[in-house]
């Protein structure tokens, strides 16, 4: 099922995919985090981000990193920077999970795509000062893609 959701969402046909999730549902398939994620990607990736959302909020097995990863970049993608925040701060303070280098591109992503400058610069200081990730080409691109639409680039 995964492979086939990634081939949906390559090919951006949100109908197939929502039979496919209906098929996951009426087989009575575990969305799992892999396959959850599959489904969040597929959505987000499609413009649906309320389905998104809805594969999300029921992912039935304990959500991964992955499985966070994939809505706050689903957030991200779709325009939404706030909520991909608001989301990553609920990863923090409820799910029990390490953010990783990837949870810290897409937010510093959300914090580019909103001009949440002081936001960007707090979370990359907190992603090596906290969680002990040193920043990688794509965390300092993200930095500079902040940075530049106010000028200090």
């Amino acid at each position: 099922m995964i492979n086939v959701l990634t081939a949906v969402t390559h090919l951006s046909a949100l109908g197939q995919g929502k039979w496919v999730h209906a098929y996951i549902g009426r087989n009575g398939i575990e969305l799992d985090e892999k396959l959850g994620s599959a489904l969040i990607n597929m959505y987000s990736k499609c413009g649906c981000i309320e389905g998104a959302v809805y594969a999300f909020d029921v992912v039935t097995i304990r959500k991964s990193c992955d499985t966070w990863n994939a809505m706050i970049c689903g957030f991200t993608a779709n325009g939404d920077s706030l909520r991909a925040l608001e989301l990553f701060s609920v990863m923090e303070k409820t799910s029990g999970l390490v953010p990783n280098h990837i949870t810290f591109s897409c937010v510093l992503n959300a914090c580019s795509h909103g001009g949440l400058v002081d936001e960007g610069m707090r979370l990359f200081e907190k992603m090596s000062s906290v969680y002990g990730i040193e920043p990688d080409i794509t965390h300092y691109g993200c930095m500079v893609d902040l940075f530049q639409p106010s000028g200090f680039v």
